[in-house]
């Protein structure tokens, strides 16, 4: 049943993630080793959100993830737009709360303070890896999170094993798609960046909605087929 409590957890879960991989984005995403930075805290982030709210809400705290299990029929589909929109809203509240300290602590690694085009996920401009590179990781990385977070779940063991099988997938992940588009992986967190930096990320958004999207609905059949041979 979709409850407020539940899309009160996905909120508050969405942010303590999107929150952590924006501000090590901030601050160590352009040094040597930061793209590793970055996939830790992703990776830490995850499951201490799903080990704090995936009791509440499922821990989705990703709209391709809601989108994901729904395909693998493991969601109500009626359910996915609240908590599409209660994801989504997290990130931004991350993304605004991560832009406040960037703003009173001054110059950051990445732009001076305040300045967050560093954290937009793009597939254009002169650093950009182009759309259909940049749509296929994507696609493909997405697919790969669902399909695993599936085939954890299938696992008799899945209540203490299914967090930190997550975490561990995403974090890896991030470090794998990072060179080419900062590892959106979550439209929500791709949103929440974009907004903030509009002039870079607004034209570029659609393809870090599309893309995981695509790649998770793509996941989702392939975990319902693994469940079904388990």
């Amino acid at each position: 049943m979709l409850t407020l409590r539940a899309l009160t957890a996905e909120l508050l879960g969405s942010s303590v993630l999107i929150a952590g991989i924006l501000a090590a984005t901030l601050t160590a995403g352009s040094q040597p080793g930061g793209a590793a930075v970055v996939a830790l805290v992703a990776c830490a982030g995850l499951i201490a959100a799903v080990l704090a709210f995936g009791p509440i809400s499922g821990g989705h705290f990703n709209p391709a993830v809601t989108l994901g299990l729904v395909a693998a029929g493991r969601f109500e589909a009626r359910h996915a737009l609240p908590y599409v929109a209660a994801q989504v809203a997290g990130g931004i509240a991350a993304a605004l709360f991560v832009a406040v300290i960037a703003a009173a602590s001054g110059p950051v690694q990445g732009g001076a303070g305040g300045d967050l085009t560093g954290l937009v996920n793009t597939y254009s401009g002169r650093a950009g890896p182009g759309l259909w590179t940049a749509g296929l990781v994507e696609a493909i990385a997405a697919a790969v999170l669902i399909a695993a977070i599936l085939a954890a779940a299938i696992s008799p063991q899945a209540p203490s094993q299914l967090p930190l099988a997550a975490g561990l997938i995403y974090g890896l992940l991030t470090l794998v798609t990072y060179p080419v588009s900062s590892a959106a992986l979550n439209p929500a967190r791709a949103t929440a960046a974009a907004v903030l930096a509009p002039s870079a990320g607004l034209g570029d958004l659609w393809l870090f909605w599309a893309a995981p999207v695509a790649g998770a609905v793509v996941g989702g059949l392939i975990g319902r087929w693994l469940a079904s041979e388990g």
